[in-house]
């Protein structure tokens, strides 16, 4: 009886906001509530885990004491607390991508893989002697530029921690 009482609760909330929804598509997010509540509080109160999946996929039911789905949702939560959050992940990138911006845009081609280079630092030599080709140092002229606006924000971002 618990089990009928508790989807004929739902059945009705769902009813009651399909109707309010022709006029209003707020009872959309209110529909989705109701279902999450039925999920997450009527059911495990009732031993019951319903595990969703993806659009179009059937949920899975399981039976589990309400202890165990807690110690579950708490340990899923806990994980994901431990994990980077994705802001510190942005700005680690942006620290990445600025510590590359360090180098002077006319030293970035000054490696081993080069012999000569021009007055603004690209290459006109491989270090086997041949003459770097014209679509080779086209890109490296776009690689260039590139790598000056980034050493512009570098450079910028320094000044402002001064």
């Amino acid at each position: 009886m618990p089990y009928l009482q508790t989807l004929a609760r739902f059945r009705d909330q769902v009813r009651t906001l399909a109707r309010d929804s022709l006029a209003d598509n707020k009872a959309n997010v209110g529909m989705l509530q109701v279902c999450d509540r039925l999920r997450d509080v009527e059911l495990v109160e009732l031993d019951v885990l319903l595990e969703d999946r993806g659009a179009g996929e059937a949920s899975i039911v399981k039976m589990r004491s309400k202890a165990e789905i807690l110690a579950e949702r708490l340990a899923k939560s806990e994980q994901k607390q431990s994990k980077p959050k994705g802001n510190d992940e942005q700005k680690l990138k942006a620290l990445q991508r600025l510590e590359k911006g360090r180098i002077n845009e006319k030293d970035i081609y000054r490696t081993a893989e080069y012999k000569e280079w021009d007055e603004d630092g690209i290459p006109t030599i491989l270090s086997n002697g041949e003459a770097v080709t014209k679509s080779a140092r086209k890109k490296l002229m776009k690689g260039q530029e590139a790598h000056k606006k980034l050493h512009l924000e570098f450079l910028a971002a320094e000044s402002k921690a001064d």
